[in-house]
């Protein structure tokens, strides 16, 4: 065991059984005598009960977690299943902060011709056709210039034969700042809707199989507890709902509540209360 006081996991897919690169020590599995916390842990749409091999292992290993709280609703159910105990519903750590938090992270996207306030930025796996044509043909009306973030969807979507940018280095600073500046923002990902809120954009989702109903409830459950539900677009819905300006009066209010019960989870977890 490492030399560490406390010993903290969390949160996106880390508990998918399914994924490449899962590794049972994001169990915390290999900590024996100090604290160990587990924040807005998500499964990643796989139930471990369905899709693990050792169900009852990863049931040992969780109860042995001092503080576990889970991302979605979905997990919250099947951690209960699994474990029979019900773990707290917790923000993703990316909400808990206020936009000035990321200002150190940001860096200049470097898209050439992109100036701010007159781009729309697509982050969406997949992309259909369809939706793309129609995001093609709204930028056109309103003279504006489409930026898509990943390569291998640029280069699917013919991104170079018709005027689509994207951006040739990648990272974290060069995605914050193309989210805060576009004019809107077109997603599929969770991480997409969550940085549109917290830049208050106009944004959109784009309906996928599967996206209103079934295990996958990532970002619908998190639009659900902020009332924004209404920013899942379909094809039909699509050019109306660009059009109308997201409000986020009473967004702000439910997300200052879901952030204070977060913190305070935080702060019983790391002993924090008890100083």
């Amino acid at each position: 065991e490492l030399s560490y006081d406390t010993y903290l996991t969390g949160s996106d897919q880390v508990w998918n059984v399914t994924i490449d690169d899962h590794d049972d020590a994001y169990f915390l599995n290999f900590v024996y005598k100090n604290p160990k916390i587990a924040y807005a842990v998500s499964q990643g749409a796989k139930d471990i009960n369905k899709y693990s091999i050792k169900p009852e292992t990863i049931a040992e290993y969780i109860d042995d977690i001092d503080f576990v709280s889970t991302r979605e609703e979905n997990g919250q159910e099947w951690l209960k299943n699994l474990t029979g105990n019900s773990y707290p519903v917790v923000l993703d750590p990316t909400l808990l902060h206020a936009e000035d938090k990321y200002t150190g992270i940001e860096e200049p996207h470097g898209v050439p011709g992109i100036e701010p306030g007159k781009y729309i930025f697509v982050y969406a796996t997949p992309l259909s056709r369809e939706f793309m044509r129609l995001i093609k043909k709204y930028a056109r009306q309103n003279d504006l210039e489409i930026v898509i973030w990943h390569n291998d969807i640029w280069l699917r979507r013919l991104g170079w034969l018709t005027g689509v940018k994207c951006p040739k280095e990648q990272n974290p600073g060069k995605y914050l700042d193309l989210i805060k500046n576009a004019k809107f923002v077109c997603t599929s990902s969770f991480h997409g809707v969550a940085f549109s809120t917290i830049y208050r954009k106009n944004f959109v989702v784009l309906e996928n199989e599967g996206m209103r109903a079934g295990d996958d409830d990532r970002m619908t459950g998190f639009l659900k507890r902020l009332a924004r539900f209404d920013r899942i677009v379909s094809l039909s819905q699509f050019e109306s709902k660009m059009n109308e300006v997201v409000n986020y009066t009473g967004f702000i209010k439910e997300l200052k509540r879901q952030q204070e019960y977060s913190h305070k989870f935080l702060d019983k977890a790391l002993g924090i209360e008890r100083k």
